[in-house]
């Protein structure tokens, strides 16, 4: 996105999310109103994702509760 930012909501509609689905879809957030690291299934950002001089990562994993 050339370092521009995207709103959630346009994000679940490019990936065709249905708008009943969209309060299931976890997102991720540095803190409580802060930045989005990922919504899950869909995308991460740019600037949290993992590169060589990444020290510290934490494995994520989103299971299905049905």
């Amino acid at each position: 996105m050339n370092g521009r930012s995207k709103k959630v909501s346009d994000l679940l509609n490019e990936a065709r999310i249905p708008v009943s689905d969209r309060s299931g879809v976890p997102v991720v957030r540095t803190a409580p109103g802060g930045a989005v690291v990922w919504v899950a299934g869909v995308r991460a950002d740019e600037r949290f994702k993992c590169t060589a001089a990444t020290r510290v990562a934490y494995l994520l994993r989103v299971v299905d509760a049905e």
